[in-house]
């Protein structure tokens, strides 16, 4: 997130609040300010670690991969032969890091040298041409998978193609791209199997072909040719973090593959299988693009376990099976799916659930070709359950279970899916997700600060950082501290911990960055619950202009602030349904002043009753305060008055007040005289962007 407060009109007096955050707020009382960031990487990239929270594989004992290894065990590798010894090296069970520099071929020999099909194939008595004539359905028939001496022979030609490009990843190892190498693996399969606690970042992984496809006449009506390699193959394994990775067909796509015996030729499998009760995995800020089969969750319908997080992934130019899910419990969200078609994979369905498969699916963006449907968006066979809500087709928010249930009555999805998702990133709405994955997705992203540094401060000279640890680890133990301590342009990184205490940030402090250090929104907690009536230590009793947790230069209510990508949730004050349970926000904007409040791209829930929260009502103070406040592209809980969301103040009437939305989601939107909606010319004047500019262009938004 870029929260922002505060710019004055000259442009100089403003704080951001760096990376996604949480609001807790309880009417118009005090509330816990929770600051997440992005989590800030250790120097060396290859020691990062999956954060806290971030998906099923934070569950338990989170995965940290080789953070652990010594210096011994780090290994930088550019050769196929290199990554085979590293990924080797006894102990077995010791931690280790992979640095994969530059491109890796994986179809190389020892030396280096390239092998060919032809190769691989030296020897084993296997020839295509023989292995058409013995199993052509002329012949064979329709009615057995091939067997005898070509099949034997086309076995163990596969073998050895197999020996030189399928790397086993042990326990306890991250497998990362040395960033700014071009870091990859092209027609190589990494499989981690039976293995606990693995990291695969920042690698592209391309072309993975199958010398030696198989036959199957009984693979369907007419039958197909099965490859045997993908990509990523996880079998049996637990805690795996998969992070900005880029997987492709590239260069040798699809269209490419020859039709045999009336089918095509198939030598692509899938791009990243999680199979055979592999368990606990975050899939993170992939892209997935120019391939058929892209994901198998679960080898069989009887499989186990599997419980997988899918999150911020990019889908582009892909047939299926993203994923197909045969079991387990799955959470695809803030995932941006593109089904336009790519080097001829045309779109056939993006989501499948069937047998035991329960999936969550939340905050996910289609955007749809011309010739697809979003009843074409999700498959099943009558016996998977899919449930979530917050996903955008084409930027319209639709219930993507009940258009697919009516356009295929006999192969209905079920929605009761029996479990709730807890462990996630942040969920952010789905509208933003085009343009943030388009720079953030896939390999090459990463720096060795894991591509997350503080943006750079703006404004006067500074560019400080200063610390903050609640156990007096670093130079300051309180956030007021260090904010005293700072001066324009620095930033503030705060440790893990729960700071109660006031914090007060002067105009002077402009350009000033607090940033939460843990990747983790309820890790980082400021709270004081100085709540108006609330008793203050000693005597008397806290009043409403007393009351904030955080203040920015001391104008209250009249600050320019943006809040982008934020978690805010409104607590259930006990107001029966259609009651008074609170306000959101109450701003006392000046009337000379263009912009106050934004709140864009975020997600407010409440567990309140329906009915019981206002957006907003306008603090008065004094003649020249005209509130201003824009909620857009936000997802809105049923907690919200959808009727009359806005309320007077005062005596001051809430429609003399500046107070709009745009193009809100979920069940808290609504129409009519008493929820005034911005134009489309209008919002674009609304974005953080412009809020925050000032005379000199300041933009932490980047």
């Amino acid at each position: 997130m870029s929260a922002s407060p505060h710019r004055r009109p000259t442009g100089r007096r403003r704080l951001a609040l760096a990376g996604a955050a949480t609001l807790v707020a309880a009417g118009l009382g005090a509330v816990p300010l929770v600051v997440k960031a992005d989590a800030v990487a250790p120097a060396d990239l290859a020691h990062g670690v999956l954060p806290a929270r971030d998906g099923w594989a934070a569950s338990g004992s989170g995965t940290t991969g080789g953070r652990a290894a010594p210096a011994t065990r780090v290994f930088t590798v550019s050769t196929r032969a290199e990554l085979a010894r590293a990924l080797a090296a006894g102990p077995a069970d010791a931690p280790r890091i992979v640095r994969v520099k530059g491109l890796i071929d994986a179809g190389t020999d020892d030396s280096g040298k390239p092998q060919s099909c032809a190769d691989y194939a030296a020897g084993t008595g296997y020839s295509l041409d023989s292995y058409l004539k013995a199993y052509d359905p002329a012949v064979w028939g329709r009615a057995k998978v091939p067997s005898g001496a070509q099949e034997n022979a086309r076995r163990a030609a596969q073998a050895r193609q197999a020996a030189r490009m399928v790397f086993t990843v042990p326990a306890r190892t991250t497998v990362i791209g040395v960033p700014g190498t071009g870091a990859g693996i092209t027609g190589g399969s990494l499989v981690v199997k039976n293995a606990d606690n693995v990291i695969i970042r920042n690698l592209s992984l391309t072309d993975v072909r199958d010398c030696f496809p198989q036959w199957d006449p009984t693979d369907g009506s007419a039958g197909n040719w099965n490859s045997a390699y993908d990509a990523v193959s996880l079998r049996g394994a637990t805690h795996v973090w998969v992070d900005h990775n880029s997987f492709s067909d590239a260069p040798h796509p699809d269209s490419a593959n020859p039709v045999r015996f009336g089918r095509e030729y198939q030598v692509h499998d899938g791009a990243l299988d999680i199979t055979n009760a592999s368990d606990l995995v975050t899939v993170g800020y992939n892209t997935f693009s120019n391939h058929d089969k892209t994901m198998l969750i679960g080898s069989s319908d009887k499989d186990t376990k599997l419980r997988v997080t899918l999150h911020h992934n990019v889908f582009r130019g892909i047939v299926q099976r993203a994923p197909l899910a045969r079991v387990g419990q799955i959470h695809p969200y803030d995932n941006y799916y593109d089904t336009t078609a790519s080097e001829g994979y045309a779109h056939s369905y993006s989501v499948n659930s069937r047998a035991g498969a329960r999936v969550v699916a939340q905050n996910n963006y289609w955007k749809l070709s011309s010739d697809r449907k979003a009843s074409q968006l999700l498959s099943g066979d009558g016996t998977g359950a899919i449930a979530g809500s917050g996903n955008l087709v084409g930027g319209a928010p639709v219930d993507l279970v009940a258009v697919h249930n009516s356009a295929n009555p006999g192969k209905k999805i079920k929605t009761a899916v029996g479990w709730r998702p807890t462990l996630t990133a942040g969920l952010e709405p789905a509208a933003g997700l085009p343009a943030k994955l388009a720079a953030k997705a896939g390999a090459g992203v990463l720096t060795e600060t894991g591509g997350k540094a503080a943006p750079a401060p703006s404004g006067p000279a500074g560019g400080r950082t200063l610390t903050v640890a609640a156990d007096g680890s670093a130079a300051h133990r309180s956030v007021q501290a260090a904010v005293d301590a700072a001066t324009a342009g620095d930033t503030v990184l705060v440790a893990r911990g729960t700071y109660r205490e006031t914090v007060n940030v002067p105009a002077s402090k402009h350009g000033l960055i607090l940033k939460g250090a843990t990747g983790n929104a309820e890790d980082v907690v400021i709270t004081y619950d100085n709540a108006s009536g609330t008793p203050k230590p000693g005597d008397g009793m806290y009043g409403t202009a007393g009351s904030a947790t955080a203040t920015f230069s001391a104008v209250f209510g009249n600050a320019t602030a943006v809040y982008d990508h934020v978690n805010i949730t409104l607590r259930d004050r006990g107001a029966a349904a259609g009651g008074q349970g609170g306000c959101l926000a109450a701003p006392s904007t000046d009337a000379a002043t263009l912009y106050g409040i934004l709140i864009t791209d975020s997600t407010i829930s409440s567990p309140a009753r329906p009915g019981t929260y206002h957006l907003g009502r306008p603090w008065h103070p004094g003649a020249s305060a005209v509130g201003q406040l824009v909620i857009r592209k936000s997802n809105l809980p049923a907690a919200v008055k959808t009727e009359g969301p806005w309320t007077d103040m005062g005596g001051f009437s809430w429609t003399s007040a500046r107070f709009a939305e745009y193009a809100n989601t979920g069940p808290g939107p609504g129409a009519g005289a008493n929820r005034p909606q911005l134009g489309p010319d209008h919002a674009a004047a609304h974005t953080a962007r412009a809020h925050l500019a000032g005379t000199d262009g300041w933009n932490p938004t980047g």
